[in-house]
């Protein structure tokens, strides 16, 4: 009768036949050399750590802290699982698309009422395009637990029990105030952005230097705020904490990896740009990918509260 086991190393259910007993063998999920028991009460002997990063989701050790940061391992793994669970992610992904797309169309719609307005009167043009950015700017933060803490919650509960549906895209309304405290820090760099894009004459030709500028110095900025504070939203998603704590929590942990948690910042912020120039449809891709690269590097230095 074969001997049932789990690895010591990733925690993969294994079984060995009887004969096999006492003999080592190779653990299918992570890689880690095994002994096999003698019996079921028995405990398996590891000879031969495996990869982490390879156990299954929703196992234990797929959600303890390492305190390593690899960039190209986090993303390695980041697409792994993006390819390994497309059919669940990429609808998520659409869903939260098509908020952003109407949250947009309702910043152009706010522009319009404002120039139907006497408002148009007292302004001028910069000054109403200005007034637009800072109203789309407003319904992005109040609008963001759903938007973009959606999917975080949803690649959560993928990392800690191994499933997830859309529902989990509407648990944000839980932590609201808190979750919209940290996205409008976190976002404020690109909400300046948009103002001083608002503000200057000449926005239709793409090669204006100001608009390129102005691009550029918001990017910058957001990524030295994700090297600060790292995967900061995730705190509050994980551990139901208050903004404050999330900040204070993310500043420790991230501390002496904040060059790698940079890196990966500018690489996932590349590839959003990559997908929004392709008429938007590789940031449907793009978009599960970032989160899932910000859910790796907290759980590798925080670790992840299993549900």
């Amino acid at each position: 009768m074969p001997v049932s086991f789990r690895c010591p190393f990733c925690g993969t259910a294994l079984s060995a036949p009887d004969e096999s007993a006492g003999s080592a063998g190779t653990c299918h999920a992570c890689g880690a050399a095994v002994v096999a028991p003698a019996s079921d009460d028995g405990a398996p002997e590891l000879l031969q750590p495996g990869d982490i990063s390879r156990a299954p989701l929703g196992t234990p050790d797929a959600c303890v802290a390492t305190g390593e940061i690899r960039p190209g391992e986090v993303l390695g793994e980041a697409g792994r699982i993006l390819m390994g669970n497309v059919g669940m992610l990429l609808p998520a992904s659409l869903i939260a698309v098509a908020a952003g797309l109407l949250l947009s169309g309702a910043g152009s719609l706010g522009h319009e009422l404002i120039a139907r307005t006497p408002l148009q009167l007292l302004l001028s043009t910069r000054q109403m395009e200005m007034a637009a950015a800072t109203a789309s700017g407003l319904a992005s933060i109040l609008t963001a637990p759903f938007i973009y803490s959606g999917p975080r919650y949803l690649v959560h509960r993928l990392l800690t029990t191994g499933e997830a549906g859309p529902a989990d895209l509407l648990r944000g309304a839980k932590q609201y105030t808190q979750l919209a405290l940290v996205e409008a820090i976190m976002l404020m760099p690109m909400l300046i952005c948009d103002l001083w894009i608002a503000g200057i004459r000449d926005t239709s030709n793409p090669f204006n230097p100001a608009v390129w500028t102005a691009l550029a110095a918001g990017s910058l900025v957001s990524v030295l705020m994700d090297a600060v504070f790292g995967p900061v939203a995730f705190e509050v998603v994980d551990r139901r904490v208050s903004a404050a704590s999330a900040f204070r929590s993310s500043w420790r942990f991230v501390r002496g990896n904040r060059l790698r948690v940079g890196a990966i910042s500018f690489a996932t912020l590349a590839l959003s740009f990559l997908g929004l120039i392709t008429c938007g449809l590789g940031f449907v891709l793009a978009l599960p990918f970032c989160y899932l690269a910000e859910a790796i590097v907290y759980r590798n230095l925080r670790g992840m509260t299993r549900r």
